[in-house]
């Protein structure tokens, strides 16, 4: 995403509290992490599903993270 699109997307998104920074910074899922701070660190993912509530997002055919109510619940990596 390039400076520009960003700023937009931030100035008219509103973003989740943001409280694992130190994770974001080397790009280290943890349980715990909210949506915002899972693109903040990893992107955008190459997909996402969604079954029975759950939400998964899958970025390599090994990196996988599930999300239940908003926040991450499950890494495979």
């Amino acid at each position: 995403m390039s400076i520009p699109k960003g700023f937009d997307f931030v100035s008219s998104n509103a973003l989740s509290v943001i409280t694992h920074w130190d994770e974001i910074a080397i790009r280290k899922p943890v349980e715990g992490m909210n949506e915002d701070e899972c693109r903040l660190a990893f992107g955008k993912p190459q997909s996402i599903m969604e079954t029975n509530g759950e939400i998964q997002w899958m970025y390599t055919s090994s990196f996988y993270l599930f999300f239940k109510d908003g926040r991450v619940r499950t890494i495979i990596k």
